[in-house]
C-alpha cells in the first residue's frame, strides 16, 4: 500500500459513517466467533462421541467371533484331539528317537487328516502340535516343516506349556498370522501318584480372512487387516514371506496376500484401496502410537465413510495389527448440514441482535442528551455538598487534633510536674537522710568510747552491777549494751533504705536525662516497678502479684529515659488495673488450685534483630475484648469508669515508642494466654536515621 492509499484509508475511517458503524461492526464479528467457536466444538464433541461408538461396535463384533471360534476350538479338542488313541500315539511321541518320532507323525497325519479338511471348511486355518520343550512335531498345513524351536518366537506356545494352561489371542507365526486357540495336552500315569504327564500342546488358528467374512456378516461395511512389518519380518520363515504384502495405507504395516483372502461376502470392497490412499497421511501419526481410533474419510462423491481401526495386541501386550473397516455413514454428514444451518440462524440473530442494539443506542443518546443539563446540576450540587462534607470534615478533624494535642500538653505538663515534684521530695529527703546515715557511724565510735569509759571507772571505783543498780535504779546497763547497737543499725539499714527509694525517684525522674543519652533498661524497669510498689500488695481481692523479671544482657541503649519510663509505667498501671479487676480468690476456689491462679506480671528483655532490643510486658489478667482490640491504641478510648482513665495512656506509649524512639509497639492477648505488651526500640537512634534515610 503506497502513501496515497493509506490516506484515503485514513480519510475513509474518520469519516461519521464508518465511526459510528464500525463499533457494530466489531461486536457482530466478536458474536459470530464467539457462537461459530461454540457451535464446532459442539459439532466436534458429536463426531468424537460417533466415531467413539463406531469403535466400540467394531470391538464387541471382534470380541463376538473371538469368543465363537474359542467355542469351536474347545469342541475340536474336546471331540476330536483329546480323545484315547491321539494321546496314546502322542505319548509315543516323546521317545527320542527320531525314526519312531517320524512313523508317529505319519499316524497322526493319517488319523486327523479327514478332520482337518472338515476343519479348513469352517475356515480353521492350522491344526499344529508341539513337543513339552517348544519344537514344532506335526503342521497340518506344512508336514514337512517340523522340529524347529518356538518358545522364542511363539509366546502362546511358551506359555501353554510352561504354565501347562490353555492360552488364545492373537500372535504371528513362522508361516501364517491368526489368532490362535493353544491346548495343553495331558496324558494319564498308571503309578501310584496320578499325576498326569504333559505331553505337549496342539494348537488351532483363525485366519484373519475368516474373521474378516465372519464380521462383515455381524457389522455392515468393509474390512482390511494390517499387520506391522518388522513382526513379519522377524518371526515368519523367509520362504513364507510371499503370503504378505506391503499395505497401501501405510508402508510400516503388510497384509495378506490377494490369494489368502476369502472373497467378500455382501459388499463389493474395490473403493477400500481409494479409502486407504486418502486415508494414508491422516492416521499416519496415530497408527506409530498404537492405538484404537476412527476416522472419518473425505467424501468420495456423495457417500461418507468412517474408517475404525481397531488394535490388535499380542501375548504380550504389544500393538502388532490392526482390523479396519469402513462404514457408510451419513450421519456425520447431518451434523455438518446442522452446523450450518445453526450457523447460519445464528448470523440472522446476531444481525438482528445488532440491529436492536443500534437501535437502543441511538436512543440513550437522545437520551443523554436531554439529561445532560439536568446532570450538570445535580453533579454542581453534588459538588457544593462534597465541598461542606470536606469542610466540615476538615474542621472536625482539626478539632480532634486539637483536643488531642490540649490533652497531650496537659499530660506531658502533668508528667513534668511529677517528675519535678519526685525530684524535689527526693532532694528533700536525700539531705537530711544523708546527715543521719553520716552520723550513725561516729554514733557507733561514741557509744563504744563511753562503754569502754564506763567499764573503766567501774573497775577503779570497785563498784560491780549489783552495786550500780542500786545507785542507778532506772538505769539497765546491760540492756543497754545489748539493743544500743541494735538501734544505731536499724538507723542505719533504714536510712539505706530510704537513700535506695531516693535513688529510684531521682532513677525514675531522670530531670538530669531528658535529653537523648545511653542508658541502662534495666535500671529504668527496677524503678518504674518501685514506683507502683504499693500498688502489688495483696488486697482482698486477690494476694499480692508477682514480680517475675527475665532479663538478658542488653547493652547500653540510646533513647529518652524520662519518656520511655513514662512509657513503661504506663503499661504497669494497665496491667495492675486489669489483674485487680478479677477476684482471684473465687477463682482459685472454682479451680480447685489456687496456686495456679497468682496475678502474675513477666518482665523480658532481649536483643531483637535489626540492631534492636526488645521490652516485653506480660500480665496473666483477662483478655482484651475482640471488639475493642483495634482501638486500644486511640486517643482518648478507655474502657475505664469516668474519672479513672483518660484515654491517654497507651496513645502516650505509641508516641513515645514510635515517634520519639522510631520503634514498634505491638500487642497479643489471646482469650486463654497472657496480655503482652512488645516495646522494640533501635539500639543507636543514628542507626535509624541512616536506615531511614537510605530507604
Amino acid at each position: 500500500m503506497n502513501f496515497n492509499d493509506m490516506s484515503s484509508f485514513n480519510k475513509t475511517i474518520r469519516h461519521p459513517w464508518c465511526r459510528l458503524v464500525f463499533p457494530y461492526l466489531l461486536i457482530f464479528l466478536i458474536l459470530e466467533g464467539i457462537f461459530g467457536i461454540l457451535l464446532w466444538r459442539y459439532l466436534k464433541e458429536k463426531e468424537e462421541f460417533l466415531l467413539s461408538r463406531h469403535i466400540e461396535s467394531l470391538k464387541n463384533a471382534y470380541q463376538v467371533i473371538v469368543n465363537n471360534y474359542k467355542l469351536a476350538s474347545q469342541i475340536i479338542y474336546d471331540e476330536v484331539i483329546n480323545q484315547p488313541e491321539i494321546i496314546s500315539l502322542l505319548q509315543e511321541a516323546r521317545e527320542p528317537n527320531a525314526a519312531e518320532q517320524q512313523i508317529v507323525r505319519q499316524q497322526l497325519l493319517e488319523k486327523l487328516s479327514p478332520a482337518y479338511k472338515r476343519l479348513q471348511q469352517h475356515n480353521l486355518r492350522q491344526l499344529h502340535f508341539h513337543l513339552p520343550d517348544g519344537r514344532s512335531f506335526l503342521r497340518f498345513h506344512r508336514p514337512e516343516k517340523f522340529g524347529d524351536p518356538l518358545f522364542d518366537v511363539r509366546t502362546s506356545v511358551r506359555l501353554a506349556n510352561q504354565q501347562q494352561r490353555f492360552v488364545y489371542g492373537f500372535e504371528e507365526g513362522r508361516i501364517y498370522n491368526g489368532f490362535r486357540y493353544v491346548f495343553p495336552l495331558f496324558a494319564t500315569d498308571n503309578s501310584a501318584d496320578k499325576k498326569p504327564i504333559h505331553l505337549g500342546s496342539v494348537e488351532t488358528s483363525v485366519s484373519y480372512a475368516a474373521f474378516k467374512n465372519e464380521m462383515a456378516s455381524l457389522f455392515p461395511g468393509c474390512f482390511c487387516f494390517i499387520l506391522r512389518r518388522d513382526v513379519v519380518n522377524a518371526k515368519v520363515f523367509q520362504d513364507e514371506k510371499s503370503n504378505y504384502v506391503p499395505s497401501n495405507i501405510s508402508d510400516r504395516f503388510v497384509t495378506e496376500a490377494p490369494s489368502l483372502q476369502l472373497k467378500p461376502r455382501n459388499l463389493d470392497c474395490n473403493i477400500v484401496t481409494s479409502l486407504n490412499q486418502q486415508l494414508r497421511s491422516i492416521v499416519a501419526d496415530k497408527l506409530k502410537q498404537g492405538i484404537s481410533f476412527a476416522k472419518v474419510v473425505p467424501a468420495t462423491g456423495d457417500t461418507p465413510y468412517v474408517a475404525s481401526f481397531l488394535s490388535v495386541k499380542n501375548f504380550e501386550g504389544q500393538s502388532v495389527a490392526y482390523i479396519i473397516s469402513y462404514e457408510i455413514d451419513r450421519t456425520i454428514q447431518g451434523y455438518y448440514q446442522t452446523f450450518y444451518a445453526s450457523l447460519l440462524g445464528v448470523t440472522g440473530t446476531n444481525l438482528l441482535l445488532i440491529s436492536f442494539i443500534a437501535f437502543a443506542h441511538r436512543s440513550y443518546r437522545l437520551l443523554r442528551q436531554n439529561n445532560d443539563s439536568l446532570q450538570q446540576e445535580i453533579e454542581a450540587r453534588i459538588i457544593a455538598e462534597r465541598n461542606e462534607r470536606e469542610k466540615a470534615a476538615e474542621l472536625s478533624e482539626t478539632l480532634k487534633q486539637l483536643k488531642l494535642a490540649q490533652a497531650k500538653l496537659v499530660q506531658s505538663e502533668k508528667m513534668s510536674s511529677l517528675n519535678r515534684l519526685v525530684a524535689g521530695i527526693a532532694h528533700e529527703i536525700n539531705n537530711p537522710i544523708s546527715f543521719i546515715r553520716g552520723n550513725v557511724q561516729p554514733a557507733e565510735e561514741y557509744l563504744e568510747s563511753l562503754l569502754t569509759l564506763i567499764d573503766y571507772y567501774q573497775d577503779r571505783c570497785c563498784l560491780d552491777d549489783r552495786t550500780l543498780s542500786e545507785m542507778f535504779p532506772d538505769i539497765d546497763l546491760d540492756f543497754i549494751r545489748q539493743d544500743f547497737p541494735r538501734v544505731l543499725t536499724s538507723m542505719k539499714q533504714g536510712s539505706e533504705r530510704v537513700r535506695d527509694v531516693v535513688q529510684t525517684l531521682r532513677n525514675f525522674s531522670r530531670l538530669d536525662e531528658s535529653d537523648l543519652k545511653s542508658a541502662n533498661l534495666h535500671e529504668g524497669l527496677e524503678s518504674t516497678v518501685m514506683m507502683i510498689d504499693h500498688r502489688l500488695k495483696s488486697t482482698n481481692q486477690r494476694p499480692a502479684i508477682e514480680v517475675v523479671r527475665e532479663y538478658n544482657e542488653l547493652p547500653f541503649v540510646e533513647c529518652y529515659p524520662s519518656l520511655l519510663n513514662q512509657a513503661v509505667l504506663s503499661i504497669l498501671t494497665n496491667a495492675v488495673d486489669a489483674l485487680d479487676s478479677v477476684n482471684w480468690f473465687q477463682v482459685g476456689e472454682n479451680s480447685g488450685n489456687n496456686l495456679c491462679q497468682m496475678p502474675t506480671i513477666r518482665l523480658v528483655t532481649a536483643i531483637a534483630p535489626g540492631d534492636t532490643v526488645m521490652i516485653s510486658i506480660a500480665n496473666n489478667g483477662p483478655a482484651i475484648p475482640d471488639n475493642l482490640f483495634d482501638r486500644i491504641f486511640d486517643p482518648f478510648f478507655t474502657t475505664k469508669p469516668v474519672g479513672k482513665g483518660t484515654g491517654l495512656g497507651l496513645s502516650t506509649v505509641y508516641a513515645i515508642v514510635v515517634e520519639h524512639h522510631h520503634g514498634k509497639l505491638t500487642c497479643q492477648s489471646p482469650m486463654n494466654g497472657e496480655t503482652i505488651f512488645t516495646l522494640q526500640i533501635p539500639i543507636r537512634q543514628a542507626n535509624y536515621r541512616v536506615n531511614h534515610s537510605a530507604a
